[in-house]
């Protein structure tokens, strides 16, 4: 079997390259396979080198441009340039050129999400809807669909975009494996509370409503850190840089980039609360992960969240701060109901494996060149 990979969206850190990883690792013990992957040079040097592996490099300047990368893509991955080829599979999940089979990714729940539209620019709003278009036109010409969630398949239903191929639910894995048991502490004066929030800093990720919610608990007398921990600089992120310096809590903030996976589990570790305010995602790597480290989760109440976390999870309406600072103070005032839920999330995250996830996609890859070929 020869799967071509297309990873031209994925970059060279972040829960896209880990599942890009696994999915490669994967074939490590299936006999006669090969894989041809096309990413950036940073990419793939990210990833693992295996006999049955070849990878190709994608001009940088066609990765950084939308419509480059999309006019690359026809011309690259046709039935003549492919004959080699059983099946392409699309990380982007936007696909136009004539080669069948095809398997698309959807990982970007952003351009389905109108009601987010109002948070960004004219420009950016009008990219947005074109993406929606081109991901709804995309999805209906391949031979099928992966989504991470089923709770993000059916908000694009909700919207009223129409997608009628056939699809596959396939939830990521967990990367982390607990190492060591984590003490869960009273709180006062001198042992402050500390949360965290590992994300991008986007709009929709709502770090200003986070930050609001902190100062205000600040205010009234309970003893916080705030660790935000994030991947790249934006301009979201200059802006919350020049809006904590007119903070007078600011020494309670403390922001990190760039950690490596050890540095990143040593947050999750350290930390006493997870919160997730964000309301637009396909799945949400990193409450998976927080699990992982038995951190009690306090995120907002989407129906993504809930299916990755049942009643393991705490959940806060977004649009009521009140109720968002009474979900942290429920876990900083009560030391049992802390520990309850630690041990709650941590039970959770042994659902998530990345060894089940990927036996799925491959039976889904053979289930879509077996029906190409009848």
């Amino acid at each position: 079997m020869h799967l071509t990979i297309d990873a031209s969206n994925i970059k060279d850190e972040g829960g896209g390259l880990t599942h890009l990883s696994q999915l490669i690792k994967y074939y490590k013990n299936i006999d006669n396979t090969k894989i041809t992957l096309f990413s950036s040079k940073r990419t793939l040097n990210k990833i693992s080198n295996y006999d049955y592996l070849t990878k190709k490099n994608i001009n940088s300047i066609v990765i950084s441009n939308f419509f480059l990368r999309f006019v690359w893509q026809i011309l690259s991955f046709n039935k003549k340039k492919l004959n080699k080829s059983d099946i392409l599979i699309v990380l982007g999940g936007i696909y136009f050129g004539n080669f069948k089979p095809t398997v698309v990714l959807c990982q970007n729940l952003l351009p389905f999400s109108k009601n987010q539209y109002s948070k960004y620019s004219f420009l950016n709003k009008i990219k947005l809807s074109l993406q929606s278009y081109l991901y709804t036109k995309s999805f209906n010409k391949s031979s099928g669909v992966v989504y991470i969630t089923d709770s993000s398949r059916k908000i694009i239903i909700k919207n009223k975009f129409k997608i009628n191929t056939k699809y596959k639910i396939i939830m990521h894995g967990n990367d982390f494996k607990k190492e060591k048991i984590k003490k869960i502490k009273k709180f006062d004066e001198k042992n402050s509370f500390k949360l965290l929030y590992v994300s991008r800093f986007q709009p929709y990720k709502n770090h200003f409503i986070l930050l609001d919610c902190f100062n205000e608990l600040l205010e009234l007398g309970y003893n916080l850190k705030l660790i935000l921990v994030f991947s790249e600089d934006n301009y979201l992120l200059k802006k919350i840089k020049n809006e904590l310096n007119f903070k007078k809590n600011k020494n309670n903030i403390i922001i990190k980039n760039n950690l490596n996976q050890q540095e990143l589990s040593n947050e999750y570790f350290n930390a006493d609360c997870f919160v997730y305010p964000s309301d637009c995602e396909t799945f949400g790597m990193p409450l998976v992960e927080a699990a992982s480290h038995s951190l009690p989760i306090a995120c907002t109440d989407y129906n993504v969240f809930r299916e990755i976390l049942d009643n393991s999870g705490d959940y806060f309406n977004l649009e009521d701060k009140n109720h968002i600072k009474k979900t942290i103070i429920k876990f900083y005032e009560d030391i049992d109901y802390l520990t309850y839920k630690s041990n709650l999330v941590y039970k959770k995250s042994k659902e998530y494996n990345w060894e089940k996830s990927m036996k799925k996609y491959h039976h889904y890859i053979c289930e879509i060149i077996y029906n190409e070929k009848k």
